[in-house]
């Protein structure tokens, strides 16, 4: 529950012609596209990874992590950086959208559970859909966007420089 008297706030994106939400308790920052550093030997969902403020943070190709079709990028592209949470460690990661549109408050009980079959994406993806009249808005689990492949083909997130831009291996 993000909010008061059991309403959600969410951080509402566009992919393809699809919306998606994630809880914006996750959401760190939403940055302008930046073409990541490429990391050689990582996942295909690994973008690459991009410097924050002196913090290395991986990016995630969310399109090809959901299944959907490569676009090109556009103006309205971002990065929404958001915290995934694990019983080891937080860690930071980017996510590439397509354009975010808003942030919208909702009831928790007006997220329904996923169904099971019939979505291109995960179930395990997905927390919840949000009705909002013919369209839905698709809520996902911050914390099951990066696979245990991935994850493990990531680079720490943290202060060193190592991959900065300029540094030497």
């Amino acid at each position: 529950m993000d909010g008061t008297n059991g309403s959600a706030t969410l951080l509402t994106f566009r992919l393809a012609a699809d919306k998606y939400a994630l809880r914006v308790s996750a959401v760190q920052e939403v940055l302008e596209y930046t073409e990541p550093t490429h990391m050689p030997g990582t996942s295909e969902v690994l973008a690459g990874v991009i410097n924050v403020r002196g913090r290395i943070i991986p990016v995630v190709a969310l399109r090809h992590r959901l299944g959907l079709p490569a676009e090109d990028r556009s103006v309205e592209t971002a990065i929404v950086v958001a915290e995934l949470q694990s019983q080891e460690e937080d860690a930071l990661i980017g996510l590439i959208v397509d354009a975010v549109e808003g942030v919208i408050e909702v009831d928790e009980d007006e997220i329904e559970s996923a169904p099971r079959l019939g979505s291109t994406v995960a179930a395990e993806l997905i927390e919840g859909i949000v009705k909002s009249g013919e369209r839905f808005t698709m809520l996902l689990r911050a914390e099951r966007l990066v696979t245990d492949q991935a994850a493990q083909s990531m680079p720490a997130a943290d202060d060193s420089q190592a991959c900065a831009p300029g540094a030497s291996p």
